[in-house]
């Protein structure tokens, strides 16, 4: 019976670490991201979810850091819709930039996970056409930027 206690304790254990951030070694000052997931819920809000890795674990903000203008977000969505089959970067009233909080205290270890972005809004709900597009990236505090990454073709809700 203990043996199996232990088993649990260990497969719980295990899944908190698969699903969290976790170090590993790597030598690059810039953050990379990947574009993992994009659901939309039947409220029209919608989930984003994207992966990292950052070899000097430098993402993130603190509440102080948002003084200067530079540090007010860290996580930037461009908005692009398909309009006669070519694709227009729209810059909304709102725009889709995002404060991602201090993941770790940036002593020089690697950190990797993922970042999840809930929107409570993500389309022209006014706009005749139908498909959009995000593309995204983010800065590390050293204001090192990622690459970017696209999400698919997002088909808009009809209303």
């Amino acid at each position: 019976m203990e043996w199996f206690s232990k088993i649990g304790v260990l497969t719980a254990i295990t899944s908190v670490i698969i699903t969290s951030c976790t170090k590993t070694t790597c030598n690059e000052d810039i953050p990379t991201i990947g574009f993992s997931a994009f659901e939309q819920f039947d409220d029209n809000t919608a989930k984003l979810v994207i992966t990292f890795k950052d070899c000097n674990g430098d993402i993130g903000l603190n509440q102080a850091d948002s003084i200067d203008p530079a540090y007010q977000y860290n996580l930037f969505m461009e908005y692009y819709e398909k309009q006669n089959g070519n694709w227009v970067n729209l810059k909304p009233l709102i725009p889709y930039y995002y404060r991602i909080p201090v993941l770790y205290d940036g002593s020089g270890n690697s950190i990797e996970g993922d970042i999840e972005i809930t929107m409570g809004s993500y389309f022209n709900p006014n706009s005749g056409f139908d498909t959009i597009k995000y593309e995204i990236y983010i800065l590390d505090r050293a204001l090192n930027k990622s690459n970017a990454v696209e999400t698919g073709d997002i088909i808009k809700p009809t209303i």
